[in-house]
């Protein structure tokens, strides 16, 4: 994955056919994201350099691909933009969508600080109630 030029590849590394004429976002982050973690199934890699897509060698057109990778680390480690990035080819015919969910919500330092004064309280009046 390399979120400033717009590629993005599922499944492990393999022997491919280059096809070209597709289109799709000039970037999802800045910076590097780096190799999966693990990978399964077909590779299907989409770049920006060509405006390629790269399938397995001796793909037959129309046939379905599965495949999958894991990537470690959190969003911002990742380089990648939260939102929904499409890339398409045959004239639009057909499409690849990647979609980056938000980052979870981080409780503020003053929420945690509330919770664990509320939860403290709770164990007072129940060391209280005990007495």
């Amino acid at each position: 994955m390399y979120p400033a030029h717009g590629i993005m590849g599922i499944g492990p590394f393999a022997n491919v056919d280059f096809y070209a004429g597709s289109s799709g976002p000039a970037s999802f982050g800045p910076g590097f994201g780096g190799f999966a973690s693990s990978a399964s199934g077909d590779s299907v890699f989409l770049e920006d350099f060509r405006i390629d897509i790269l399938v397995p060698q001796g793909y037959v057109s129309g046939t379905s691909l599965s495949g999958s990778a894991t990537y470690s680390g959190t969003l911002a480690s990742l380089n990648v933009t939260p939102g929904t990035y499409t890339w398409t080819w045959d004239s639009g015919a057909n499409s690849y969508v990647l979609n980056i969910p938000p980052a979870p919500a981080v409780p503020e330092l003053g929420t945690l600080s509330l919770l664990a004064l509320a939860l403290a309280g709770v164990a007072v009046l129940g060391r209280r109630r005990v007495a």
